[in-house]
């Protein structure tokens, strides 16, 4: 039988989740304003746009901040891998190094090392990390409440923030002539569409990029 946690054991899962919490919680943002600015480029027709909202600054800002995140992240939980407490997170975030060194090594197209050789065609540049980081989030949750610690990392955000960096996305790659939807507008469409984010985020549970290409509407949640 395994023993129970101790009373520090449950301290230092609170702190490691405290240390993560951030990092997860900014590629989450980050993951559902770049996946809306797609779902509305790739269903409300591209004659609307002068350029993907890809191309734009805040979008690649989201993106820097997102792969920054993960890196930070998987460099949290490496630290904390001694730790008893966090053991059953740590299961969960095998595939972190690896992401981690594919961001960290972008123009690295040939690995030495066989895991990173056959990690890298699906993982290389995934769009999908988000997914991997929602795992995490749900492992911590659980290992949380299993401690009676009341803390949760698995949190859809939406708040005004997202819904302006959006709109900035929209402004910066909508013609002119098109209608651009307020922040007012993008806050409650992210408030609607929080169930859509989990369930895109489920179908990634390694945060790699799917084996066939994903059909384009597939993110069309209006």
């Amino acid at each position: 039988m395994t023993d129970k946690p101790t009373d520090a054991e449950k301290r230092d899962l609170d702190i490691v989740a405290q240390f993560a919490s951030e990092p997860v919680r900014h590629v989450l943002e980050s993951a559902f304003v770049r996946f809306a600015a797609q779902a509305f480029f790739t269903s409300g027709g591209h004659v609307r746009y002068s350029c993907s909202p890809a191309n734009t600054m805040p979008y690649l800002a989201l993106t820097a901040l997102e792969n920054q995140s993960v890196i930070y992240l998987s460099e949290v939980l490496k630290e904390e891998k001694k730790r008893r407490s966090v053991s059953a997170v740590l299961d969960k975030k095998a595939l972190l190094p690896l992401h981690r060194d594919m961001l960290g090594h972008p123009m690295t197209f040939e690995w030495r090392h066989s895991s990173r050789k056959d990690f890298a065609p699906r993982g290389h540049h995934s769009y999908y990390r988000s997914g991997l980081v929602w795992t995490v989030a749900k492992a911590f949750d659980a290992a949380l409440e299993t401690n009676g610690i009341a803390r949760h990392l698995a949190v859809v955000p939406s708040h005004l923030g997202m819904a302006e960096m959006l709109h900035s996305i929209f402004r910066l790659s909508m013609r002119d002539e098109s209608d651009c939807p307020s922040a007012a507008e993008l806050l409650a469409y992210f408030q609607r569409q929080g169930g859509a984010f989990v369930e895109l985020l489920e179908r990634f549970p390694d945060g790699l990029e799917p084996q066939e290409e994903t059909p384009e509407g597939s993110y069309d949640w209006r």
